[in-house]
């Protein structure tokens, strides 16, 4: 399950991961208020299930008020990639001094969680791994142990020559392993993770898929779903949903003709109940080769 931006900053928040002040909204008006809130530059974000939002046009620097509040309507008038703008995020603008990215995916055949850190940072990962895959460093994570505080700090330094930047990013690379874990994600990403000019590590953007099968441990992300854009996708033909995707959409797995579908995970199917017009019959025991048996 995808999640928008701003829910992702909020579950970062949760676990202290730095992120810039931002308020979420839908009326062009209220980012014209939340602008003058913040008594500085801000940026328009489109809130869609989808990338490359900005060079679709839905991310707008807004020097002024007036600005946020112009770019705010013509945002919410766009579609990226087929799915219509419903929301954006009104974040303050901040002076970024150099970007990095930082990630944690699933491996589903080492079965084990994945860091990968670069010093290139803003781009995707993708691009980067095919370009300059020496700038990009992996690490497996224990299960058992977890990620430890030594493995992050290499990380972090592998990410920044500085040591009060590479104990941040290491700080940082914890608490996302947290979130990745206490969430139950797929993935958890923060690209770009920027240095601000005060020399503070913030998440500039965050990005969390959540495992359909572990949201029955939380009902709280479980309210994060948006069906809308998942079904969209889905009928797009890019990003497919996933079976939970589908149960969620009010689609039907499919089956063969005259099998029913399982039971959804984590429920617990009740047991047929027993006709009292069902014969009931039993089978003699093979092993009886007589039926004149003496004690």
């Amino acid at each position: 399950m995808k999640i928008h931006e701003y829910q992702a900053k909020e579950i970062f928040a949760r676990f202290g991961i730095p992120i810039p002040k931002g308020d979420v909204t839908s009326s062009p008006e209220e980012a014209r208020q939340l602008a003058v809130k913040y008594e500085k530059p801000v940026m328009v974000k489109a809130q869609v299930h989808v990338g490359g939002r900005g060079k679709a046009g839905g991310i707008k620097y807004c020097a002024e008020p007036d600005d946020a509040y112009f770019n705010s309507e013509e945002i919410l008038k766009m579609e990226i990639k087929g799915l219509p703008v419903k929301k954006i995020l009104v974040s303050e603008a901040l002076d970024i001094v150099n970007e990095a990215y930082v990630g944690i995916i699933l491996d589903r055949v080492s079965k084990k969680a994945v860091v990968m850190v670069s010093p290139a940072g803003g781009i995707d990962i993708e691009q980067v791994a095919k370009e300059t895959p020496e700038k990009i460093m992996k690490f497996e994570v224990n299960p058992i142990m977890g990620l430890r505080g030594f493995e992050a700090t290499r990380l972090g330094m592998f990410v920044y020559d500085d040591f009060k930047l590479s104990r941040q990013c290491a700080s940082i690379i914890l608490k996302l392993y947290d979130v990745f874990i206490h969430s139950d994600a797929s993935l958890a990403e923060i690209n770009p993770l920027i240095v601000d000019k005060e020399g503070k590590l913030i998440a500039l953007d965050a990005k969390i898929n959540l495992d359909d099968n572990g949201l029955y441990r939380h009902p709280d992300l479980e309210e994060f779903r948006d069906l809308g854009d998942e079904v969209i996708r889905h009928f797009h033909g890019s990003n497919p949903c996933s079976a939970g995707q589908k149960r969620a959409a009010g689609r039907r797995l499919p089956h063969r003709q005259g099998q029913t579908n399982p039971p959804l995970r984590g429920c617990v199917e009740p047991p047929a109940a027993h006709s009292s017009s069902r014969k009931q019959t039993s089978r003699r025991p093979r092993c009886c080769l007589s039926t004149n048996m003496s004690p």
